[in-house]
């Protein structure tokens, strides 16, 4: 191997790109190059760890372990051991780590699937700087060494990605732009010994959300905000006539006037903080002048939600309506290549959707009432069904909606429908001229069978509940995701609570949606290869949808019947919620969990980057970390799938 070539590519290895030139060659010095033949076996389960672990070149390295020394016997009394392959090592891969990390033996076997070359490095020698990086331990703990997947930590693997993902741009900021003069607020202070309750009578009377407390000559060395009053004071820790230092957050984070609103705003995303101090030279050594919160930041730049929704509802133009929605893809673009949480995104991007549902009524109200069209005299909800109705839609995809209104007395249900579907069907136009298409499979509010009194809808939902087949539970999954999006709440929730109450008498019912919930597996092979399309307009991809999403928004949908979750609430909300009421099934529902949002912002940014691939998205192409990730999310979604069987029985269901 060419040493030249070798040097340049452990330079761009993570996490070593994050050593110093130095500290790289350093390192690079210990090195050694090897080139090992198909069926080489580099070192063996249960053998105590050498000096020496491992990165791939070329080739693949198989990781295999064997099944804790059970033997099979053979008809010819021969015995032999069986073998999983946990991993498959390809090029970046680093393996051969995780027994020194651990201070273990080998859990694995690790042989060369074929002709391979790696380099080896000493970890003595590595130690110190994984000890002093701590960018560099991250890589590690979130779980990107080779190996069959650990259990996830959301915080490790998140800021790990924002660490390494390559060539993260700044998005939209100006690099020079500094914070204006009108977003930053004069701080209201108070002394560290005043009481909580008399420090709360302070905010009340500032209408400020938060309160500086500053020595005497006014540095900031603690912050309160509404929220440490409701966890802390209200939930009972501290008294209200206890001093206001008891419950500050301390140290405040400080930044100096000149600061860029980019450096902000990605400072702020990536230390997690949601309130920044200004001082004058810019630490905590001198006296306050400002306080910025996360919701100013936010408002400083023209691509935020906050603009784009005030603009929606001043605006009745449906071709500036569609503008301000492509505005709205720019900013989940932004936000996706400036790793900001999915939860956060699907929050923004759900209330900008909400608002232009919102918005379309109110003008087909008004067009219709120049017709000579009137509004009945009975309630009525727009549903949002769907991903939208779980708040998950980051793109304007097929529309998916209904529409649902009191009854009406028998003799004026005919016209009164009549009246409820012209609003549906214009609602419904207004949106498909703002790019969300039209559902090929009709289900919109422009549909009569979807238009529907209340008395109705109940009737179709017990009829899937009381009586559910598989074919009619997989065609009507869509509909128990839904929520209000115009109109009147009360009457979804009342609808709600009808579907709720008769799921908790149907475990058949429950059981039919688990079955829906393992229809498709995830794309892995048996030797942990991504099984991708063979040939046709999709060759050498997988369905990301169809293989990773659904799966898990199907066995959220499931396990929120399950727990009585209430509310709207996303997959990962679901599956958190249910983690911590299900112990049998915790691991596996927990980091199902962790990986729903890995896979809803892969799937967006490949969408957003591909538009004609749509869920199709190439293993090969993504880089290192995100394969690695999602290879353990397909795991992960496997061993739900299996815990799913167990527990509802599913063999047994026709």
């Amino acid at each position: 191997m060419n040493p030249e070539h070798l040097r340049s590519f452990f330079d761009a290895c993570p996490p070593f790109t994050k050593l110093s030139d130095e500290e790289r060659h350093s390192l690079f010095q210990t090195a050694s190059a090897l080139h090992v033949p198909a069926g080489t076996v580099i070192f063996k389960q249960g053998e105590p760890p050498t000096d020496l672990f491992y990165i791939v070149v070329s080739g693949t390295i198989q990781l295999s372990e064997s099944e804790g020394g059970r033997e099979e016997i053979r008809e010819e009394n021969k015995k032999e051991t069986k073998e999983e392959i946990v991993d498959l090592c390809e090029t970046g891969a680093i393996f051969g780590i995780k027994a020194r990390l651990g201070d273990r033996n080998y859990i694995y076997t690790a042989s060369a699937r074929e002709e391979s070359d790696l380099l080896s490095l000493s970890y003595s020698r590595f130690l110190p700087f994984l000890e002093t990086h701590a960018e560099v331990a991250l890589f590690f703990a979130a779980g990107f060494a080779s190996g069959r997947y650990q259990k996830l930590s959301i915080d490790r693997v998140e800021e790990a990605r924002r660490i390494y993902r390559p060539g993260r741009p700044s998005g939209f900021f100006l690099e020079g732009e500094t914070i204006p003069l009108s977003a930053i607020r004069s701080p209201l202070e108070c002394d560290p010994d005043l009481s909580i309750r008399d420090a709360a009578d302070l905010m009340t009377g500032a209408q400020m959300g938060s309160i500086l407390v500053v020595d005497a000559m006014h540095r900031p060395i603690g912050i309160v905000t509404d929220t440490d009053f409701r966890v802390k004071v209200g939930g009972g820790r501290y008294r209200s006539d206890d001093p206001i230092r008891s419950i500050m957050s301390s140290p405040v984070y400080t930044i100096p006037r000149a600061t860029t609103v980019a450096s902000l705003t990605l400072l702020m995303m990536r230390e997690g903080f949601h309130h920044v101090c200004i001082t004058r030279d810019g630490t905590d050594r001198s006296p306050a002048i400002g306080i910025l919160s996360e919701h100013d930041v936010l408002l400083i730049n023209d691509h935020n939600p906050a603009v784009i929704v005030k603009e929606i509802l001043n605006n009745d133009r449906i071709e500036i309506l569609r503008s301000l929605m492509d505005r709205t893809e720019s900013l989940i673009h932004m936000y996706l290549q400036q790793e900001v949480s999915p939860a956060f995104i699907c929050e923004v991007v759900s209330e900008i959707n909400d608002v232009l549902i919102r918005r379309a009524t109110e003008l087909t109200i008004q067009k219709l009432l120049t017709t000579g069209w009137s509004m009945p005299p009975y309630a009525y909800s727009f549903l949002s069904l769907g991903s939208e109705g779980r708040k998950e839609q980051l793109l304007r995809t097929d529309q998916d909606n209904a529409l649902v209104f009191a009854d009406p007395p028998a003799d004026e249900l005919e016209d009164v429908q009549v009246a409820f579907l012209k609003l549906g069907k214009g609602i419904v136009s207004i949106l498909a001229e703002c790019g969300f298409q039209l559902c090929p499979g009709n289900v919109m509010a422009s549909n009569p069978e979807l238009c529907q009194p209340l008395s109705a809808w109940q009737r179709r939902f017990a009829g899937w509940i009381e009586e559910p087949k598989a074919e009619a539970i997989l065609s009507a999954a869509i509909y128990f995701d839904l929520r209000c999006t115009a109109g009147s709440e009360a009457l979804t929730d009342e609808l709600i609570g009808f579907v709720r109450q008769r799921t908790k008498d149907s475990r058949l019912f429950l059981r039919f949606l688990a079955k829906d919930a393992v229809r498709s597996q995830p794309p892995l092979g048996f030797f942990r290869t991504f099984l991708v399309e063979k040939s046709g307009e999709h060759k050498d991809r997988l369905d990301l949808k169809l293989r990773g999403l659904m799966p898990l928004s199907c066995a959220g949908r499931l396990l929120a019947f399950e727990t009585g979750y209430e509310g709207a609430g996303t997959t990962h909300l679901r599956l958190r919620y249910a983690a911590e009421r299900l112990p049998a099934m915790r691991d596996a529902v927990h980091e199902a969990s962790i990986v729903y949002p890995f896979l809803l912002r892969l799937r967006t940014m490949n969408a957003l980057s591909h538009p004609e691939r749509k869920n199709f998205v190439n293993p090969d192409e993504l880089n290192r970390l995100d394969r690695q990730t999602l290879k353990n999310a397909f795991q992960i979604i496997d061993s739900l799938q299996r815990d799913l069987k167990g527990t509802y029985q599913l063999d047994e269901l026709p």
